[in-house]
């Protein structure tokens, strides 16, 4: 199953203020295309961590 590590990293990963300040660190401008990319992997890792908990779970 899908441990409290696993939840944590897609807390993270879904929370945009700590994303946004991972952005500013790292000496990106916020730019609204930044947030769609990131949306799109943070939805993307969660899936194949569920993906991968079915086949291996």
């Amino acid at each position: 199953m899908i441990t409290d590590e696993q939840i944590r990293r897609m807390g993270v990963l879904l929370d945009p203020q700590r994303v946004e300040d991972f952005a500013m660190r790292r000496g990106l401008h916020h730019h609204p295309m930044v947030d769609l990319i990131v949306f799109i992997a943070a939805v993307g890792l969660v899936s194949a961590i569920m993906i991968a908990s079915l086949f291996f779970g």
